[in-house]
């Protein structure tokens, strides 16, 4: 058939003949092409659903976490809350040992000064009768 010669009728059916063949494959590729792309179009609905299906999983865990954030910060004021009161507690505590232990002091401190003051008081009364019998041993008696 490539040399220049005319065409017979029985060249053109074989040319229909292999025509109508690759037609029907090519037929064949579409169904087949039609067919995977059906299965592409299930795929994709089931990966779309599989997506809302995260979505609602994300929503659910974001509004879990909300509410677990919420719970955390309820729990974070009761420690800070807690905290504060035993620190209050603690310095109650140690302000009252502290009076207490002042008022001790000062209870001892005046009663040492008492003390102190009265042996002043005896020791210049010591000191005043030692002068009169030094002034009489020194002192002539009077004729």
């Amino acid at each position: 058939m490539n040399d220049h010669t005319p065409a017979t009728k029985a060249d053109l059916q074989a040319v229909q003949t292999e025509m109508k063949a690759d037609v029907e494959a090519l037929k064949a590729d579409v169904q087949a092409l039609q067919t995977d792309v059906q299965g592409l179009k299930a795929d994709v609905q089931a990966l779309q659903t599989d997506v809302q299906g995260l979505k609602a999983d994300v929503k659910a865990l974001d509004a879990r976490l909300h509410r677990l954030e919420g719970r955390f910060d309820t729990m974070e004021q009761r420690i800070i809350d807690r905290m504060v009161e035993v620190a209050h507690e603690s310095e109650t505590r140690l302000l009252t040992a502290f009076y207490s232990f002042a008022e001790s002091n000062q209870k001892r401190l005046t009663q040492v000064e008492a003390t102190d003051v009265l042996l002043l008081g005896r020791v210049a009364t010591l000191e005043n009768r030692m002068m009169a019998v030094e002034k009489r041993l020194n002192m002539p008696p009077a004729a």
